[in-house]
């Protein structure tokens, strides 16, 4: 007779999958932009009773990364767990980042800017509406960069 002696961790692992699994699903059903990284993190805007805020998945752990009293969306994360999002600022949308536990207002204007990506060296690619068309925008290093300069909508893809 052969004995299992594997069947308790297979057991914990798949129960701890389920576990997972369903939280997904919850909080995908709650949540209107969802991002999933590389090492499992997850970033999303929910709704919390008064407007859109932006939570983070993390180790097992749920994190509310802003409460205030604007919509923040579009939540973007890279592999190291920085998050990118639009948010306004009660004028028009400007570009927020999360790292580290704090949150840096990355632009500052007042046009709108919108739809932020995150690479994995922390720089970060958007667009903006420079007055008169959509342009692109890249941030790295502290600097921001503006990459088209035309009379025409400048918008990349995902």
């Amino acid at each position: 007779m052969k004995v299992r002696t594997n069947v308790p961790s297979v057991s914990v692992l798949f129960v701890s999958v389920l576990l997972t699994v369903i939280l997904f699903s919850v909080l995908a059903a709650e949540a209107k932009q969802t991002n999933l990284s590389e090492r499992g993190d997850l970033a999303w805007q929910g709704y919390d009773g008064n407007d859109w805020e932006i939570y983070l998945y993390s180790k097992g752990t749920i994190t509310q990364i802003t409460d205030n009293d604007y919509d923040d969306y579009n939540p973007q994360i890279n592999s190291k767990g920085q998050i990118v999002w639009q948010g306004s600022d009660g004028n028009d949308d400007e570009i927020y980042l999360y790292s580290k536990g704090a949150i840096t207002q990355i632009t500052d204007n007042a046009y709108d800017d919108r739809d932020p990506q995150i690479n994995s060296k922390g720089q970060i690619l958007w667009r903006g509406w420079d007055g008169n068309d959509w342009e692109i925008y890249l941030y790295s290093k502290g600097t921001i960069t503006q990459i088209t300069d035309n009379d025409y909508d400048d918008i990349f893809a995902d």
